[in-house]
């Protein structure tokens, strides 16, 4: 998303105002919608699915209670963390126009992300700071704000931030049809089939290299321990407070070892991009028309998780294997997920918001163009998204009035209390099936809920 996104932008040959402000619009409201308003509601939903399969297969002394609340502890936390894309991009998008407007060639803004990239490994002010330092109060102003959800997370901003402003500008404007190096590999005989075939290649060599390489090897890109996503000498941490004994020393270390690593783990993202541009079809099909739209996947793919714990899904798993680890039932498990994708990748008809503002009668219709009016409109909305974050902050603690009557059904409430993983409790169902494992961690509140009792 960022690459495309910096693709049209630095290929753009001019700098819309009216454009620019619809898109702020729409990120800025996308994002303030999904981290403020559908958390809670998902943290019910989450609650109400591990509840009824509690019910459904009887819960034996609280022991499968006990274990929803592992398992939505530690999956509930990344409700408010996915939506940093949407603020991130929308920063990029502000400094990258300024500085189209103000006259300063392309090429400065991705020396100006790469030199922000490599300048602040460690103790930077917000909202410039990586992980883990973002969860450091004393370097972090807006820590208090971050911590109880009132401000998005911004800690991917300074790491990705060449993706989106310096990646674009190494890459052909055409970029898949054209890959970078085929024009001066054409002047040496060699033809663009071949070019696409050895950008394959490098896709598929590094992709493997990843899937096969330990956590610590020097080219492995995990964001766990990788120095071109976390602050040197750190590892990365889930779960606040800032944990010292995650760095070296307590605190971030800058090496030239650390400084080298990041710089190739930057040179090794960029071949795997061109690799994968190279792998894309280049015939439209049902399956490309479905990954043009594949931002519905990434905006649902939190909220609707408990879907594949949902009891259609268990129906789905026993009738390909009763086994509990079986390669039919792990191919079901897969096919279920690609249809649950393939569906919400479908492009819904709706009314586009801007057409119905255009069609009120506003006191200024007819004095302005119809851009205009479309900048107006879009500033409009901008401004009242705005306005209404801190009452939709104060809104979040009183979901609890959505709660179920109470029942006798196995209830549970996440806390925020990450646990070990030696504390861990066995799944609990029948004949291997049931809730899955979990992960420690820590997460959000949620109610309980009222489900029938299974056989």
């Amino acid at each position: 998303f960022l690459l495309v996104a910096g693709l049209r932008d630095a290929h753009a040959p001019t700098i819309s105002v009216s454009s620019l402000v619809r898109q702020l619009a729409a990120l800025i409201g996308l994002g303030a919608v999904f981290f403020y308003l559908v958390p809670p509601l998902s943290k019910k939903l989450w609650s109400l699915v591990l509840s009824c399969e509690c019910a459904r297969w009887g819960d034996d002394g609280g022991a499968c209670a006990k274990h929803a609340e592992m398992r939505a502890s530690g999956m509930l936390i990344h409700v408010h963390t996915y939506q940093w894309f949407f603020f991130t991009l929308a920063a990029y998008k502000i400094v990258s126009a300024g500085a189209r407007l103000a006259g300063l060639p392309r090429v400065a803004v991705g020396l100006a992300a790469l030199a922000v990239h490599f300048g602040c490994w460690g103790e930077c002010p917000w909202p410039l700071m990586r992980n883990p330092l973002n969860y450091r109060a004393e370097t972090n102003a807006a820590e208090a704000l971050e911590r109880t959800f009132a401000l998005p997370v911004f800690a991917k901003l300074t790491p990705l931030w060449p993706i989106y402003a310096l990646f674009p500008l190494l890459l052909p404007a055409d970029f898949p049809a054209t890959l970078p190096m085929q024009a001066r590999l054409a002047r040496h005989g060699l033809p663009p089939s071949s070019v696409r075939l050895l950008w394959i290649a490098v896709f598929c060599t590094t992709a493997y290299m990843q899937i096969s390489s330990a956590q610590d090897d020097y080219l492995n890109l995990k964001a766990d321990v990788s120095p071109m996503m976390i602050s040197y000498g750190c590892k990365e941490q889930y779960f606040r407070p800032f944990q010292a004994a995650g760095c070296t020393g307590g605190r971030p270390q800058w090496s030239f070892s650390a400084f080298v690593r990041d710089g190739a783990h930057l040179l090794l993202t960029f071949a795997m991009t061109a690799g994968f541009g190279a792998s894309m079809p280049a015939v439209p099909s049902a399956l490309s028309n479905a990954g043009a739209n594949t931002l519905f996947c990434y905006l649902l793919h939190v909220p609707l998780t408990p879907l594949i714990q949902s009891p259609a899904a268990q129906v789905v798993l026993d009738l390909a294997s009763d086994g509990k680890r079986t390669n039919a039932r792990a191919l079901a498990l897969l096919l279920y997920a690609v249809v649950v994708q393939l569906l919400l990748s479908r492009k819904l008809t709706l009314p586009s918001p801007m057409r119905v503002l255009r069609a009120l009668p506003w006191p200024w219709h007819d004095t302005l163009s119809p851009r205009q009016r479309s900048a107006a409109l879009a500033a409009t909305s901008l401004t009242l998204v705005l306005l209404l974050l801190p009452h939709s902050v104060g809104i979040i603690p009183s979901m609890g009035a959505l709660d179920p009557a109470p029942s006798s059904a196995p209830k549970f409430e996440p806390k925020f209390e990450p646990k070990p993983a030696d504390q861990a409790v066995p799944a609990v169902g029948v004949g291997g099936r049931g809730i899955g494992g979990g992960a420690p961690g820590g997460g959000g509140g949620g109610g309980g809920a009222q489900c029938r009792q299974g056989p």
